[in-house]
């Protein structure tokens, strides 16, 4: 079988999700097909198949021990609760010429997932780290963390915190050197802090980022210098100045002959560290002084599972074990870390109980003294707080007396104003009332003039009436005359027009007339 730790091939190996109480594996058979199997104890069911293959796939728990699965197939994004005997399926995301890889999920409270993913253009020789995230109920778009352009193989590793932060670990290949990088995320303003340079070197492999019971961070990463492939550790430390914040690089291993598969373990409540070189695995625990040498195997065909769990405070841990085996076979940690440093079984080597009872102890001893310290320094800030309240008492005593001598010339300026108000209501009243009063008098009186104005209209035009009908008679008696005149004129012609054929003239006809007149 191939060893799962080619840079090619190590983000598709099998995940074991630990609910406590059901555990849940997920693997790809030889053929493609995706499988998952449930337990509920020491016995596990049968495989079942799931209905899509995925080109790449991850799991995680969420807050609620429920298992999610997301996987991508031709550049289509499925969401996949396992949680029933048939798991729901959910289309939520489509990634367009772009090519999609190194998936890494994890699973907060309320129900909430992110989901961390490599997207790559080739045509155009650009790449993408993207972040998604699921609410509960729906899934958001996709944030940038960061993007270039040149080689595109710029894979992270992350961890999630009891608050709901992401801490994330990536790298960026350059020109001349390859650099590791830091972000982290914030739950509150929904931001992505600035990169933070942790290490670079010829060659930079397999970050890989744990969070302890006691909030520090540490990353491990596998690199190239001086031609030697070695394993370099950093850790940041969660206190103040000068204790806290990142410590300097440091190499924790001899020089290897090949490039080594970092990763952090948990096994027991304990952290461990370790690598894989070619089918050896070297153990390193967390304790008092820092990281103990636990011991070194072989194993005839290595496999590192993905790991998702939560501690007693309900965070999220994701870490990888180490065990022999082929991938459809449920892991057994007690693979590896059934012996000790001196290659005596666990369950017989008794220097790490002991060990785990001193420091105990100490820490007993240590938390005692801190708890007298905290005590004496409560009383003393429990007497300043009662000298403070007995100071604030009075204080407000005397601000509560300039308050109701305040208040009483408040109410007296109120009752001046009051009265004012009155006065002032009552003068617009009878300003009004007088308004009113004149008001009503020169209507009246306009009515009147109305009434007059439209009495002597009413005069005007029976007058107009008249001298209409009397001018309309006058018209009719100038038309008879001018009718008469007409017919005067027509008989004067006439006769006229006789006279003259007859040879009378007005003159003579006049003369005639005058002769015979009496």
């Amino acid at each position: 079988m191939a060893l799962h730790h080619r840079e090619e091939t190590f983000t598709d190996t099998p995940f074991l999700l630990d609910g406590g109480q059901k555990r849940y594996y997920i693997y790809r058979r030889p053929g493609g097909g995706l499988c998952w199997q449930e337990s509920e104890g020491p016995a596990w069911q049968e495989a079942r198949a799931l209905s899509r293959q995925g080109d790449c796939y991850c799991a995680a728990l969420d807050g609620g021990q429920v298992p999610h699965l997301v996987l991508v197939e031709n550049g289509c994004f499925y969401h996949l609760v396992l949680h029933h005997d048939r798991p729901q399926e959910h289309l939520f995301y489509r990634e367009e010429g772009k090519l999609c890889s190194n998936l890494l999920l994890g699973g907060g409270r309320q129900g909430s997932l992110h989901l961390i993913y490599l997207a790559v253009d080739e045509s155009a020789g650009r790449w993408w780290l993207l972040h998604h995230r699921f609410s509960g109920a729906a899934w958001e778009e996709p944030r940038v963390i960061d993007f270039g352009g040149g080689v595109s193989a710029n894979y992270a590793s992350m961890a999630l915190d009891s608050g709901g932060g992401i801490h994330l670990s990536y790298r960026i290949i350059e020109p001349d050197q390859v650099t590791l990088y830091y972000r982290c995320f914030c739950p509150e303003s929904l931001t992505w802090s600035k990169a933070y340079p942790l290490g670079s070197a010829a060659a930079v492999s397999y970050p890989a980022v744990f969070i302890d019971r006691a909030h520090n961070l540490h990353v491990i990463w596998a690199s190239v210098k001086n031609a030697e492939h070695v394993v370099n550790y950093r850790v940041m430390i969660k206190a103040g100045w000068p204790a806290g914040g990142w410590k300097p690089e440091a190499v924790i291993s001899p020089a290897l002959a090949e490039a080594p598969l970092p990763f952090f373990s948990h096994h027991r409540g304990e952290l461990n560290m370790g690598w894989l070189e070619g089918a050896a695995v070297s153990l390193y625990r967390l304790g008092r002084l820092g990281w103990e040498k636990a011991g070194e195997q072989q194993l005839e065909q290595p496999l590192l599972v993905r790991c998702c769990a939560q501690d007693a405070q309900g965070t999220p841990l994701f870490y990888h074990l180490p065990v022999e085996g082929g991938a459809e076979t449920p892991p057994e940690p007690a693979l590896v870390f059934s012996a000790g440093p001196d290659g005596i079984p666990e369950e017989l080597d008794l220097e790490p109980e002991f060990e785990k009872l001193r420091q105990y102890s100490g820490n007993l001893v240590h938390r005692a003294s801190s708890l007298s310290t905290s005590k004496s320094r409560l009383e003393q800030a429990l007497e300043e707080k009662k000298k403070e309240l007995s100071w604030i008492a009075r204080q407000n005593e005397k601000t509560v007396l300039e308050l109701k001598q305040s208040l009483a010339g408040k109410d007296k300026e109120m009752q001046e104003l009051q009265e004012k108000f009155n006065q002032s209501l009552n003068s617009v009243k009878a300003k009004t009332e007088q308004a009113r009063r004149q008001w009503e008098t020169e209507k009246k009186r306009l009515l009147g003039e109305q009434q007059e104005l439209r009495k002597e209209r009413q005069q005007f035009e029976r007058v107009l009436k008249e001298k209409e009908n009397t001018i309309a008679r006058l018209e009719m008696r100038c038309r008879e005359q001018d009718y008469r005149a007409a017919q005067l004129r027509e008989e004067n012609e006439a006769l006229a027009a006789r006279l003259k054929e007859s040879g009378w003239s007005i003159k003579k006809l006049l003369g005639k007339v005058l002769q015979i007149k009496p």
